[in-house]
C-alpha cells in the first residue's frame, strides 16, 4: 500500500520533466524548420534562443494547459484522507510509477499513442506561429 501514498508533487514533478523535454526537442524541430526554410549556412545554436524566445508564451500556455488537464484529472480520481491529505489510488500509483520508470521506446503502443498525442498539444500550436511568422 505503500505505492498508493506517491504525491502529487511526484507526479507533478514527472510530468514537468516529461513537458520539459517536449518542448525543447520542438524548439529543435522549429530551429531545424526555420534554418531550412531561410536557406542560409546557420548553426541550430545561432537560432536556437531567438526561435525559443519568440515562442516561449506559446510554450509555457501549451505546458500549462496540458498540466491543468492532466492535474484534474488527478484530482478527480483520488480520495482524501481526514488530514485532507491526497490518496491516489493503488493501480493508478502502480501504473504511474511504472511509466515514469519506462523509456519511451519500451512503452506499449497505447501509451507512446498517448505520448505522440501530448506532444501533438506543442506543435500544432508551433507549427501555426510558424505559418504565420514564415514569408509568404
Amino acid at each position: 500500500m505503500e505505492i498508493a501514498a506517491i504525491s502529487l508533487e511526484i507526479i507533478g514533478q514527472i510530468i514537468s520533466v516529461f513537458l520539459i523535454v517536449i518542448t525543447v526537442g520542438l524548439c529543435l524541430v522549429l530551429a531545424y524548420v526555420k534554418i531550412r526554410d531561410n536557406n542560409k549556412p546557420k548553426t541550430l545554436s545561432d537560432n536556437a534562443e531567438s526561435i525559443i524566445a519568440s515562442n516561449v508564451e506559446l510554450q509555457a500556455e501549451c505546458a500549462h494547459d496540458i498540466w491543468s488537464h492532466w492535474t484534474s484529472y488527478q484530482l478527480s480520481i483520488c480520495g482524501t484522507d481526514e488530514h485532507g491529505n491526497v490518496i491516489i489510488p493503488q493501480e493508478k500509483a502502480e501504473r504511474w510509477q511504472r511509466l515514469a520508470q519506462t523509456r519511451y521506446a519500451d512503452l506499449s503502443d497505447r501509451d507512446q499513442k498517448w505520448d505522440r498525442d501530448v506532444a501533438k498539444q506543442f506543435i500544432h500550436p508551433m507549427l501555426e506561429e510558424h505559418m504565420k511568422m514564415s514569408p509568404k
